[in-house]
């Protein structure tokens, strides 16, 4: 497994090989709600209402976005995995 933004991910990726995103995901206390962003992939955003929901949208959002990223080729390429790490949050108060 290779990693999106890993040097020669692209190629290995056509191969066959999965690719691996990281997903940093947030929660909103405002809303009561978890979104996410990617340093990997530039324009990754998603919102959920539980953790579930947030992985599946992650999961199409990444998919998507790999394709967008090996020029919409739709080969048969290896599986893309999303790795969510939950965000160090200020424990500040109003």
């Amino acid at each position: 497994m290779v990693r999106v933004g890993f040097p020669g991910w692209k190629l290995l990726a056509r191969f066959g090989l999965p690719v691996r995103v990281r997903v940093v995901v947030h929660f909103d206390n405002e809303s009561k709600s978890f979104w996410a962003e990617s340093p990997d992939l530039a324009g990754f955003a998603v919102a959920g209402e539980s953790l579930e929901e947030l992985k599946r949208e992650a999961d199409a959002v990444a998919r998507a976005l790999v394709d967008l990223e090996l020029g919409g080729v739709k080969k048969s390429h290896g599986a893309v995995v999303t790795k969510p790490s939950l965000a160090e949050v200020d424990p500040c108060t109003a």
